[in-house]
């Protein structure tokens, strides 16, 4: 596990000096041991029966750093459409939303209106199948609904008066999953594909499907739910009607504040560490197993300093921003 230099709170979990400490407490449950802390559950995953594994060409292979989106401001969230483009979220600056194509070429930048005037703090984005782009916003408790072309449509209402929207992504099979962090009901909110509430799960604590600070949230084609659980230092993983199945890092694990998430079509889950500034790739098929790792303390190219977001592309890139970095990482799995 690196220590680094801990920064102010972000918004994201609770202040990084109190990461910091948590991560002295992980080393000294951690000692010598580099494996990765299983909760109850482990062993194999419930899954779909008959399901094959997918075929991985390279499982072991570890990412290249391939290139860098430099001159974005504290980038936080980071998200690609089903057309290839780019979304991310700036947390300093302008914070502005800005939009690149596959190869780093900006193609836009937006925010909602009336966010100069207001406390607008975009934090995590997400790509509706048909293209809207999901911004959830620390500043106003919303979730702003913009088109393409950076145009407003509407703003998600909270289900029950009240919220605090942090992540956001959506499944598979076009639900939309929301991570709210409110004062004592930290959770997770399911609507369906026209923004109605299906279910909800989880509440703040340490136990067994509770949350502190939960922040990025995804679906696997099993329909599995992962969370990342920032401030317990774990993933959370769940069934699709929310019922807890195992955990992945904890006290004992290696994870010191996972932050971003994603799950490519391999069954692999990526896990970013904003402490140790690398990311963790997990095979998830059925046990948990870490594969590889990447990334770092900052320094050179590919290295990161408080990395956040992640998100997966075309022909195997995968994009992580470099908060403190000021630019979003361009990686290769290929």
């Amino acid at each position: 596990m690196k220590l680094r230099t801990a920064t102010p709170s972000d918004g994201l979990g609770v202040p990084m000096r109190m990461l910091l400490a948590g991560a002295f407490v992980g080393l000294l449950a951690i000692g010598t041991s580099l494996g990765v802390g299983w909760g109850r559950g482990s062993g194999s995953l419930p899954g779909v029966p008959g399901l094959p594994r997918a075929s991985h060409r390279n499982p072991g292979a570890t990412p290249r750093f391939a290139r860098s989106i430099d001159g974005v401001a504290r980038p936080i969230g980071v998200a690609v459409a089903p057309d290839g483009r780019v979304y991310l979220t700036e947390g300093g600056g302008a914070r502005r939303i800005r939009a690149f194509d596959a190869d780093g070429i900006e193609d836009g930048s937006f925010a909602p209106p009336g966010s100069a005037s207001r406390s607008w703090m975009p934090m995590y984005v997400a790509v509706s199948p048909g293209g809207d782009v999901y911004v959830t916003d620390a500043g106003t408790q919303t979730i702003h609904v913009l088109a393409r072309d950076g145009s407003f449509l509407r703003d998600v209402a909270s289900p029950d008066g009240g919220w605090s929207p942090l992540g956001i992504a959506f499944a598979p099979d076009g639900r939309l999953l929301v991570t709210d962090v409110t004062s004592g009901r930290h959770r997770v909110l399911v609507f369906d594909a026209n923004e109605a509430l299906l279910s909800q799960f989880g509440t703040e604590g340490a136990g067994d499907g509770e949350f502190s600070f939960p922040n990025a949230v995804a679906v696997d084609r099993q329909g599995r739910i992962y969370v990342s659980d920032s401030n317990n230092r774990r993933v959370q993983v769940f069934d699709a009607d929310g019922r807890f199945l195992s955990r992945i890092g904890g006290q004992a694990g290696r994870l010191a504040a996972p932050r971003g998430i994603a799950i490519d079509g391999d069954d692999r889950l990526y896990v970013v560490d904003t402490v140790d500034g690398d990311v963790h790739v997990f095979d998830v098929f059925d046990t948990p197993n870490q594969l590889v790792e990447f990334g770092g303390a900052p320094g050179t190219d590919g290295t990161a300093s408080y990395p956040n977001g992640i998100a997966l592309g075309a022909e195997g890139r995968i994009y992580v921003t470099d908060r403190e970095g000021n630019r979003v990482q361009v990686w290769s799995k290929d």
